[in-house]
């Protein structure tokens, strides 16, 4: 199953952002306790899209949810400026003292701890970030 929606890149769109994320969570059949790992990671992405992704400070973004009986994924695109953000975690991981770190890493850090895979590409002038998890 595949559903997809459009938001205005703004944080006072983030609940219903996250709302949008959880009824398909429900919908799936995930644990609470893996449901709220996953809100957390998609709470993650979707924040630092909406504060970094367009610099004239606004833009949309894309949510597409995918779902099997063995997994969920959802992916986020923004038409913003290119960033892979994978690339900032592996800095950080390098990084031994947590009092001196340069902007940015720690949350994709967090989200590859509370999700299964995630995935970055940028594609026809789109950033797509993927997390998804098994079920």
């Amino acid at each position: 199953m595949s559903e997809q929606i459009v938001f205005d890149a703004k944080l006072e769109n983030l609940p219903a952002m996250l709302g949008w994320v959880r009824e398909r969570l429900c919908a799936a059949v995930v644990s609470s306790s893996e449901r709220n790992k996953f809100e957390v990671a998609s709470e993650e992405i979707l924040v630092n899209i909406i504060n970094y992704a367009y610099e004239e400070g606004h833009g949309q973004l894309e949510m597409i949810w995918e779902s099997s009986k063995k997994d969920i994924a959802l992916t986020v695109v923004d038409f913003g400026t290119p960033f892979n953000p994978l690339e900032g975690e592996k800095r950080v991981i390098e990084s031994l003292s947590l009092e001196f770190k340069e902007e940015g890493g720690l949350g994709i850090f967090l989200v590859k701890k509370l999700v299964d895979k995630i995935e970055y590409k940028y594609v026809d002038g789109a950033n797509r970030f993927t997390i998804s998890k098994r079920i």
